[in-house]
Parts: C-alpha cells; sequence; structure tokens
C-alpha cells in the first residue's frame, strides 16, 4: 500500500508520539481515545524532535518539507485551535467507531486538560475576530458534547462529558462579543462591522505560506495573481448571467438568477443526499472515462453533514480515513441545513459531486491505494501540505466538466453511459439549459474561489479588515455579502488555505495544456496529478514537469 525509508520510520514514530488523533484515523485502532497534551515540556520535546529528523533530511527533499511543516503548525497557537481540539478527537471518534464509552471518557478528559493547558491564552488581548471563531468553536464543541450525551449512557461519563461543557462555556463566555446564538451571517456580520480590527497574523502569515502550505508565491503575489484572474473571470460571470437572464426573463442579477434556478432545477432538502447518490453513480463512470482513472478500489461514502458541524462546512466537504491500515476510504459530506449554503439544485449539485469526489476524494484514494505505484508514507501522511494540491486538482476538474458538458450537446454518437447522463439532465432541463445554469453555478464558484485567495491575503497580512474585503467583494461581482461571507469566513480560521484553490488550480491548467499540446491525453496527464499524492507542492510541480518533459 506504502514504502517507507528508514527516515519514514523515524517520522511514523514521532507521529504515533504526538498525533494519536492523526493514528487513530489513519487505522490504527490502538490509538482510540488517546489524547496528546500540549504541555510546554511536550511541545518542546515535539521540536527538538523535528529539528533532529530535519538534519537527517538535509538531502531528502520530501521529508525535509513535510518536516518544515509540522514545526510551523507547532508555533502556530490561537485559543480557537483548542475548543476546536476538544470537538474534532470526540467526532472522528463518533465517525469511525461509533459511541464507545470508554473512549467517549478519555477523550473528555484530555479535552478538559487541554483546555485547562492553553488557559494562558485567555490572558492574552485578542482582536474581535479571533474572539468571535473562537466562541464559534466553542459552540461546535458543546454541540458535539451533546451529541455525545445523547448517545451514550453512564453517569461517569456524562460527569466528564459535563466538566468539558463547563471549560468549553467558561472559554466561551471570556471570548463572546455580542451576542451569538446561531452564529451565522445575520449574527457575525454585523458584529465584525463594529467591532473588527483585522487578525493581527502579519508576522505569522508569510511563514504560514512559506513553510505550512509551501508556498512558492508571497501574499503579494498571490494577490496580485488572484486579482488578475478575478479581472479575466468577472467578464465571464456576468456572461453566462446575462445569457441566463435573457433566457429565463429575469433581471441580469446573480442573487435572482440563483433563485431562479432553484425554482426550475430545484431539489427538496429531503431528498438531496438520494439525489446526490444516483447521480454519482452516472458521473462516477463518466469521470473514469473522460477524466481521470480512478483506483477499482475506490470506497466513499456520502453522510449528511451532523448540524454541529455546518458552520464549518457550509456546502459539503470530505475527509479520509484508514490510510495506514486496511482499506482506506473516504466521506464525502452534503450539507442540507439551511444555516449553510446547500446546494439545492441539480447544477450546483453537479459541481458539488464533481469538486468533492472527482477532484478529492479520487485524488485521495487513487494516492492511498497505490493506483500507480507505491508512494512513500511521507508522501500520504496527511497534514497542510496536501491543501494546496488537492484543492487545485478539485478547482481544475470543475472546469474540466464544463468543457465536457458544452461538448455533449454537439456529441451524436454518444456512449451508452453518456446517454445515462443526458437523460438524468434532461429531466430537469434541456441539456443547453442545464450547461448554461451549470456555467453559471460554475463561474459563481470559480469567482468565490479566488475570491478567498484575495480575502486571505489582504486580512491576513492586515492589508483590510474582514468586512470592508466582503463589502468590496459584493461590489466588485454583484454576489450577496452573506454568500461571499459564508464562503470566506470560516476559512479564515486557518490562514493561507484558502489561495489553494484558485493558484495550483491555475497553474494546473496551465501545465494540463502544455502536455496536451504535445499529444498526452487528458487522462493521462489527470490520473497521474490524481495519484501522486501530497509531496510539498514544488516539489510536486518540478516532477511534472519531469514527467511530462513541459
Amino acid at each position: 500500500m506504502y514504502r517507507m525509508t528508514a527516515l519514514d520510520r523515524e517520522i511514523l514514530k514521532f507521529a504515533r508520539k504526538t498525533s494519536p488523533l492523526g493514528m487513530f484515523a489513519a487505522g490504527l485502532k490502538q490509538y482510540a481515545g488517546k489524547v496528546w497534551l500540549p504541555t510546554k515540556e511536550n511541545e518542546r520535546k515535539a521540536r527538538e524532535q523535528i529539528d533532529k529528523l530535519l538534519k537527517k533530511a538535509k538531502k531528502d527533499p520530501v521529508a525535509r518539507k513535510f518536516l518544515r511543516a509540522e514545526r510551523r503548525g507547532l508555533s502556530f497557537e490561537e485559543p480557537l485551535h483548542y475548543p476546536g481540539a476538544a470537538m474534532n478527537y470526540l467526532y472522528l471518534h463518533f465517525l469511525l467507531e461509533g459511541f464507545k464509552r470508554a473512549h467517549i471518557t478519555k477523550l473528555a478528559e484530555g479535552g478538559l486538560k487541554i483546555l485547562e493547558l492553553k488557559r494562558y491564552l485567555l490572558k492574552k488581548k485578542w482582536p474581535a475576530e479571533i474572539k468571535i471563531h473562537t466562541v464559534l468553536a466553542c459552540d461546535g464543541c458543546l454541540g458535539v458534547i451533546a451529541h455525545a450525551k445523547k448517545n451514550v449512557k453512564g453517569k461517569r461519563v456524562h460527569a466528564r462529558l459535563d466538566a468539558l461543557a463547563a471549560e468549553v462555556r467558561a472559554w466561551r463566555k471570556h471570548f463572546i462579543i455580542g451576542k451569538i446564538k446561531k452564529g451565522d451571517y445575520s449574527e457575525i456580520f454585523p458584529l465584525l462591522k463594529k467591532h473588527g480590527q483585522g487578525f493581527g497574523r502579519q508576522k505569522i502569515y508569510p511563514k504560514l505560506l512559506r513553510d505550512f502550505y509551501d508556498y512558492p508565491e508571497t501574499h503579494g503575489e498571490i494577490e496580485k495573481k488572484a486579482t488578475g484572474w478575478l479581472e479575466e473571470e468577472l467578464p465571464k460571470f456576468r456572461a453566462i448571467t446575462a445569457k441566463l437572464a435573457s433566457k429565463l426573463g429575469r433581471k441580469p442579477d446573480p442573487g435572482v438568477i440563483e433563485k431562479e434556478l432553484k425554482n426550475k432545477c430545484s431539489v427538496s432538502r429531503n431528498k438531496l443526499i438520494k439525489t446526490i447518490l444516483d447521480m454519482r453513480k452516472i458521473l462516477q463512470v463518466v469521470a473514469d472515462k473522460h477524466w481521470v482513472r480512478i483506483t477499482p478500489k475506490y470506497d466513499v461514502k456520502v453522510i449528511e453533514t451532523p448540524k454541529y458541524l455546518v458552520p464549518f462546512l457550509p456546502t459539503g466537504a470530505m475527509n479520509s480515513f484508514n490510510t495506514l491500515k486496511g482499506k482506506p476510504h473516504c466521506v464525502f459530506y452534503a450539507t442540507t441545513d439551511p444555516r449553510g449554503s446547500p446546494s439545492l439544485c441539480i447544477p450546483d449539485l453537479a459541481q458539488l459531486i464533481i469538486h468533492e469526489e472527482y477532484g478529492h476524494c479520487v485524488n485521495f484514494m487513487n494516492s492511498y491505494t497505490g493506483f500507480q505505484g507505491k508512494l512513500r508514507l511521507v508522501e500520504i501522511f496527511g497534514g497542510s501540505l496536501d491543501t494546496p494540491l488537492t484543492e487545485g486538482l478539485s478547482f481544475h476538474r470543475e472546469i474540466e466538466s464544463l468543457d465536457f458538458f458544452r461538448h455533449l450537446e454537439h456529441e451524436y454518437q454518444l456512449s451508452k453511459n453518456d446517454k445515462k447522463l443526458v437523460a438524468f439532465i434532461t429531466k430537469y432541463a434541456d441539456l443547453e439549459t442545464f450547461n448554461d445554469m451549470y456555467e453559471f453555478v460554475l463561474r459563481k464558484w470559480r469567482v468565490i474561489r479566488i475570491l478567498r485567495a484575495i480575502t486571505d491575503t489582504r486580512v491576513n497580512s492586515g492589508k483590510q479588515r474582514f468586512d470592508k474585503m466582503i463589502e468590496w467583494a459584493s461590489k466588485k461581482t454583484g454576489l450577496p455579502k452573506k454568500i461571499i461571507y459564508d464562503q470566506t469566513f470560516n476559512f479564515m480560521e486557518n490562514p493561507g488555505y484558502a489561495p489553494g484553490y484558485s493558484v495550483f488550480g491555475q497553474r494546473l491548467r496551465e501545465l494540463q495544456n502544455k502536455a496536451m499540446s504535445k499529444g498526452i491525453s487528458r487522462v493521462a496527464f489527470n490520473t497521474f496529478v490524481a495519484s501522486r499524492g501530497f509531496p510539498a507542492r514544488t516539489i510536486f510541480e518540478k516532477e511534472l514537469k519531469q514527467k511530462f518533459r513541459l
């Protein structure tokens, strides 16, 4: 399934000590219920061990980049991380093993100790934006605790969960600004306008870009690129908006068109998961033939996003599990809760499925199963370095799918599976109209993901306040402020994450065009990219150029 060098073995040994949750998620069941405590001593030892491993990795750039990312992660400390950590420990155990009383008891005790150890963070002065994120993390944690109490019985475990909840509430009370009950745009955005002062990350942000995500670009260069892409993309978005408005007899306003799409091709919330399951069966065969070869060991489960995760997953997401043991698999979350931004029309659902499955899930499953050859452990280990690669791949897959759907309009000799796809689509609209709707959705998402890059760079560098950025973006694009907020604010929890979509996605498209101009097939190029794992981005691009002589 994967291969290990001597250094990989040492890295795995280190991870077994410092990342029990990662080990459990990767399939090592002996780590169930275990928590790593971030004491000053444990953190110091972890940094020292990474430094020793870095000396051994001088001639191993893949391992060196991985270790630098791990070290940078240890040095980035904000209060929102720790209620989130307690939540993640509990939630992932629910997902992977159900509700085991003994493990939940230990996790509640461990979560409480984490928060107690980090109480010194409450003494620091934090910006309003960080306080709000911390409150939302506390609310997510409290939701998970309540879910645990409903599903596991016993006085001892309930006492431990109650103690954890009391500590989380104390954190929440300390950081609360105004009134936050639902935690949505209607509550948060006015607070940001009134109290916003910036995230205060100007010093750490360039280091996170360089070490945690391996961007070769500075934040200024990312912003410049993204601003240029926005100028390229907006005329296309406006053109398809105008075309649909003319066809539907409506005003050429994105918000109006979006409502009209939901009216024309709506999917009710209670049928959302079933519709995804039906559509993905057809799309998987199409994707395997036209876009990217998919491992025969592909294993993906679709679930409704749990209510307590909706603030963090407003539309959809995926997680991968069992990387190191047994059979790897992925979970694809689809949000149905109206507090988020669920996909409630067929073009939206098509975009969601293609992004999450035939982007992310294929990427992880092909890599984990060694579809094109076994990869090193450190290349599939998981972490921040996979973010720009897999998000960029999924961003790129969307535009490829539009090209394919447009091709179907003019193809007279469709395959059996292509005909099935067309038959499914035309239950909702004729093919040309569906494609116009799909292009509207796709162009909207391209604009949003480019805005994520601009927001991430401007706000985290201190150039612009978040609320001012949202107002500028809405005026610039015509998209409602709520949509832009919903698709950017939760990403501010992880500075440097959001640019990955457009930055590497655009780079991937450029390299693919060069490869195809030399006669390399789209499927061959994409299958290599999706199966290569997750070395740092600069290493990945270098290998890609060498592989296809670009």
